[in-house]
């Protein structure tokens, strides 16, 4: 998630937009605000919506009730977004988050899409803009030590992104609430006593 962090080019005082908030997206907006910069959350469920702004989302916005655009066009004065990472997989989330780019922000898709469906650029706005698209999907060694740092020094509180702790012969019940798609990290404790 750092590694991406750093595609984005996030620095303090950037208006950064974050597409979705399911643990990832939470995680992005988290460390987001640790650089020091503002965050826009996009989300169409309620809970996690609701679970983005307890985190400390400085605007949460559901994109079917509310203009996403319109709010980062008034939230950053006109110019638009420094960064937007999108962490759904998800063809029209990724269309238009490049519509709510500044001048020279960047893209960072963070999530794959399965099945893969190619995305529509448009060329002239990402030549004229200056607009940078990258991915993310890995991480270096260091990277990877920032991040426990960030837990260490309670900069991140991951606890607060488990919504269900369920014993091992729960698993099947845990599969079906992330097939809901509406909860956070569903983690099954595989040294737990079962339940009786």
């Amino acid at each position: 998630m750092l590694h991406g962090q750093k595609r984005a080019h996030i620095r303090p005082g950037a208006l950064v937009v974050v597409v979705g908030s399911g643990p990832i997206g939470l995680l992005h907006m988290l460390s987001a605000k640790v650089a020091g910069a503002r965050v826009i959350v996009s989300e169409p469920h309620p809970s996690r919506l609701a679970q983005a702004t307890k985190l400390g989302a400085d605007v949460a916005v559901d994109p079917t009730q509310q203009d996403l655009a319109e709010i980062v066009r008034s939230e950053s004065g006109g110019w638009g977004a420094d960064a937007v990472i999108v962490a759904v997989g998800n063809k029209v989330a990724s269309e238009g988050a490049m519509r709510l780019l500044g001048m020279q922000g960047t893209l960072v898709l963070f999530a794959g899409m399965y099945p893969n469906v190619p995305l529509q650029v448009d060329s002239n706005f990402v030549h004229c803009s200056e607009i940078n698209i990258t991915g993310s999907s890995d991480y270096s060694h260091a990277e990877f030590l920032e991040s426990v740092s960030f837990m260490e020094r309670k900069l991140i509180d991951t606890t607060k992104l488990a919504s269900h702790v369920l014993p091992f012969d729960q698993v099947e019940q845990g599969m079906q609430i992330v097939r809901q798609a509406t909860s956070l990290k569903v983690i099954i404790e595989v040294n737990r006593p079962t339940s009786v």
